[in-house]
């Protein structure tokens, strides 16, 4: 089980040698040992369970060492093996274990039998789902793009009408050369239009009147006059110039205004955009999930248990049952339950043309007993689940990636819109103390999938090994107590199935 150790070291799930090695290294720190290190050289890592699979065959599991293990195969051909699970789920209840979680629901099927047939069109609608879904969020994401470009356009052209305005000459100045050309270049049309002050120039032969206008800047229209009165000119030119700048007052103090409000809405409508890929990816995800459970699992394909022309299937079920002794506060008592069927499937029609599938053959049953904490219960589901994870981290990965493009400039806009991200949003919120650790603007599409990395870095920090050893010693009564608990409800769980099942016990 190569491929495993890895996975359990990352875990926390050491041998005594792997304590020596990996205690009180950060995740990072033990990511980077791994890094260089062979799938085999990590085996005397990691915590295995080594069982007896046959007599005298020793293997070693993808499971950390239990307190007891007990293994039974089952092979019925005249009862549906769902009894079985639920026979397993309604004792863990009837025990006293008020939380079963179901840590591994997968399956294979031989590609000529009817039960890949129904499963697969069944996956191909939720395929077909997600690509919509998927569709609409790669062209919002585009979109976003283009409002953000188009709102720093308008913020760069506020700029030059926020500075004419100012009481700064060396500042005003310029602003009103560089709005006073843009007024001539997009609302007179340049030199080609015989109207504009350009085309005056050249056609009428007002040759100062560019120079007038592009050199005089009076703020309000009530100052046109008197400031063009000064000028020693004929009345004709000082006519025109008074115009073209009456002209240009009014398009500057009008535009002023527009810019303004199409900047709010540009930046509503960013918003939109930005809640609509929360809301397509908050859409996605049950989808995601339902095409991972969907899915022929590879490994098991290439199983000798399943050969392509027979009706065969492959399932793997695995539970996580615990509950806290009395008298604990942080260790449960666990057992992990873990099914294997090798089932013929059978189809019968159903009500409404729908088809049910009945599953009859060998199931594989392992009992593990455990006794853990929080982390550890977590860094176990999210170690076994870790692939299943895969998926969901790529789309949202590469969703940040995309939007990290925008810079700065997408979390200022969207907070100005409304959007509330703590620590960084409103004036008020500057003035507070610094909060450490505070989510930022992708989280929303991160949350979900930063299972693994946030429990095993847990387990792994700069004084891990200290730590934990202080907190074993603490919690070695709660231990003691929770193990002497999964070593007798492990056995009674398999006592009871052996004779709810009419096999021999004692």
């Amino acid at each position: 089980m190569t491929d495993s150790s890895k996975s359990l070291i990352r875990a926390g799930f050491l041998s005594n040698d792997g304590k020596n090695t990996f205690g009180g290294k950060s995740l990072k720190e033990v990511d980077k040992i791994l890094k260089g290190m062979s799938d085999e050289d990590a085996e005397k890592y990691a915590d295995h369970h080594v069982m007896e699979l046959w007599q005298n065959q020793m293997i070693k599991t993808a499971y950390p060492t239990p307190v007891r293990s007990y293994h039974i195969i089952y092979e019925t051909f005249s009862r549906p093996l769902e009894s079985v699970y639920m026979w397993c789920i309604n004792q863990f209840e009837d025990m006293g274990f008020p939380i079963v979680d179901k840590i591994t629901d997968v399956f294979s099927a031989s590609e000529q039998s009817s039960f890949f047939g129904i499963s697969q069109q069944r996956l191909g609608l939720q395929q077909d789902k997600v690509a919509q879904y998927l569709g609409a969020i790669g062209k919002l994401v585009k979109d976003l793009f283009q409002i953000v470009r188009e709102v720093r356009i308008i913020d760069e052209r506020l700029q030059y009408y926020d500075a004419t305005s100012s009481d700064n000459r060396t500042v005003r100045e310029p602003a009103e050369i560089a709005l006073k050309g843009l007024f001539v270049d997009l609302v007179e049309g340049g030199a080609k239009s015989p109207a504009s002050v350009y085309g005056l120039s050249r056609e009428l032969q007002f040759v100062t009147l560019p120079d007038l206008f592009f050199s005089i800047h009076p703020k309000t229209k009530e100052e046109i006059k008197p400031m063009v009165d000064k000028l020693e000119f004929n009345r004709k030119v000082k006519e025109v110039l008074e115009r073209k700048l009456f002209q240009y007052l009014m398009w500057r103090d009008s535009t002023y205004g527009e810019l303004k409000t199409r900047r709010t809405h540009t930046i509503k409508y960013l918003r939109q955009h930005y809640d609509a890929i929360q809301l397509y990816m908050t859409w996605i995800k049950p989808y995601l999930k339902q095409i991972a459970r969907l899915s022929i699992d590879q490994k098991k394909t290439n199983s000798a248990d399943l050969i392509a022309a027979f009706e065969g299937s492959v399932i793997e079920v695995e539970l996580l049952a615990r509950r806290i002794p009395e008298g604990n506060k942080e260790v449960y008592t666990c057992i992990v339950l873990n099914l294997t069927y090798r089932t013929s499937p059978e189809i019968h029609p159903a009500e409404e043309y729908q088809r049910r599938v009945i599953h009859r053959g060998k199931i594989d049953i392992q009992w593990r007993s455990y006794g853990w904490t929080e982390k550890q219960i977590s860094a176990f589901k999210e170690m076994r689940n870790e692939e299943s994870f895969a998926m969901l981290s790529t789309i949202s990965e590469s969703i940040q990636a995309a939007m990290d493009e925008l810079g700065d400039d997408l979390r200022k806009y969207l907070i100005e819109a409304g959007e509330k991200f703590p620590g960084v949003d409103t004036e008020e919120e500057k003035k507070k103390p610094a909060k450490p650790d505070l989510p930022g603007i992708f989280d929303p599409f991160l949350a979900p999938f930063k299972g693994a990395s946030e429990i095993f870095g847990s387990l792994f920090t700069e004084s891990a090994g200290k730590k934990a050893a202080k907190a074993e010693a603490d919690l070695s009564g709660e231990i003691k107590t929770a193990q002497g608990g999964a070593r007798v409800l492990g056995w009674n769980h398999y006592k009871l199935f052996k004779k709810a099942h009419k096999m021999i016990t004692w």
